[in-house]
């Protein structure tokens, strides 16, 4: 080998192996320190690629179930409060079938009664305030049902079955609230120009199933009254009453009424169906909160009074409460109503039955839902760290050669700086 001054060639050579040797420490150092494989791009693109979708999936897996965890935390919370319905549901039947028995007297009812009356105000009151991270569960809020994710997708055209809806619902229907009624002077004075009665606060009564019931030579015949009333005034109302009366009789009778005396009298027409003496007007009655007619049978004079109607709460659809179970209005002040009441509070009973059946059914699905959550996010993390992570004992082993060859190098570029020297020694020759 030449021996040349300008150049150095061995020295050059160790400090390349060495440069080498030092990235590849480097490198090392980096991996066993991170404890990961990938630390930039440059370390493995497709891996990493690949191994961000799979961080995004594990992501999205475990707060998915996460969110199932809180599903469960919501329907136990929801069975539990409607656990408590059916045991006030239970109580009021108790004490119903207690009101039925004869041995009762009025104080003894009027005592049950007070009891039942409690034990409603408190079911209506789980069903405003039980709730899950202040959203009500129980007072038809949930009844449209709330979707809860527990998938890492989207739900939509390319994925479905990510998410799980909830709804809680009694099956019970919307219904405004009811002012007590308990005057004929309350209704007849609203009476609107579209045959309902109005109160106060505007929930309307309607006439529309009123029936008069008359026998003409002992043929009963059947009329409706409905429609448009022109005044608010008695004699006006009845005046109105025969109107449509005459308009549904056709030619075979002729109503009419008397401001005067305040008489309805029908006639009949034609001699083969008598006179109106020989007429009779039976009854006229409707639901509850409408129109009512007492009509004398003898006098055939007409007084227009009102039924009473009860107080009751506005109902929610879906809810749980007293009116959306259906036994608001229970009565357990007499036999008769008690007996009445037995029927409800069975219904009541299902419907609760129903629900937390459902719910049952849905937190069981909610656990299994989690569980394979879980064991997915466990198998997609093996498969993440299979691609990033260091494999501490083989990476150890690259970092002890790169360490032994990196003291080698420094060594051996000392040894290869000092060769031209010996050139001196041929000079001095």
């Amino acid at each position: 080998m030449a021996l040349t001054v300008n150049s150095n060639i061995q020295a050059l050579n160790a400090y390349r192996n060495l440069n080498k040797t030092q990235a590849g420490l480097s490198s090392s150092l980096e991996k066993l320190s991170s404890g990961l494989r990938i630390n930039r791009a440059a370390d493995d693109a497709a891996g990493l690629a690949i191994s961000e979708g799979l961080k995004a999936q594990i992501g999205g897996i475990q707060q998915a179930s996460r969110n199932a965890q809180d599903g469960v935390s919501l329907v136990q919370t929801a069975d539990g409060a409607l656990s408590q319905s059916q045991a006030i549901l239970q109580r009021l039947r108790t004490l119903a079938v207690q009101s039925s028995n004869g041995s009762q007297s009025a104080d003894s009812r009027t005592a049950i009664n007070a009891e039942a009356t409690a034990l409603k105000a408190e079911l209506t009151r789980i069903s405003d305030t039980s709730s899950f991270n202040s959203v009500n569960l129980l007072d038809g809020t949930y009844k449209t049902g709330y979707n809860f994710q527990i998938g890492y997708k989207a739900d939509g055209a390319s994925a479905t079955g990510n998410q799980i809806a909830v709804s809680i619902d009694s099956g019970a229907a919307a219904a405004s609230a009811v002012t007590a009624v308990t005057a004929q002077a309350q209704v007849l004075a609203s009476l609107t120009g579209t045959g309902t009665f109005a109160n106060a606060t505007s929930t309307d009564y309607s006439a529309s199933e009123t029936t008069l019931r008359i026998k003409v030579n002992g043929v009963t015949m059947n009329f409706s009254v409905s429609g448009t009333f022109a005044s608010t005034a008695n004699d006006a109302v009845a005046a109105s009453i025969v109107t449509l009366l005459n308009t549904q009789a056709g030619s075979s009778l002729t109503f009419s009424y008397s401001a005067t005396t305040d008489q309805f009298t029908v006639t009949a027409a034609g001699a083969a169906l008598g006179v109106s003496s020989t007429i009779e007007v039976v009854a006229a009655t409707v639901a509850t909160g409408g129109l009512n007619l007492n009509l004398a049978a003898a006098s055939n004079t007409g007084v227009a009074s009102v039924n009473a109607v009860a107080a009751a709460s506005a109902v929610a659809a879906g809810a749980f409460s007293a009116g959306g179970l259906g036994v608001a209005s229970l009565d357990l002040t007499t036999q008769s109503t008690s007996q009445s009441a037995i029927t409800a509070i069975d219904d009541a009973i299902k419907k609760v039955s129903t629900a937390r059946a459902s719910l049952g059914a849905l937190q069981n699905r909610f656990q299994y839902t989690v569980d394979n959550l879980d064991t997915t996010a466990e198998n997609l993390s093996a498969a993440q760290s299979r691609i990033t992570d260091t494999d501490m004992a083989s990476e150890m082993v690259s970092f002890t050669r790169a360490q032994i060859l990196s003291q080698a190098g420094t060594s051996m570029l000392s040894q290869a700086k000092n060769l031209p020297s010996s050139i001196l020694d041929l000079l001095r020759g």
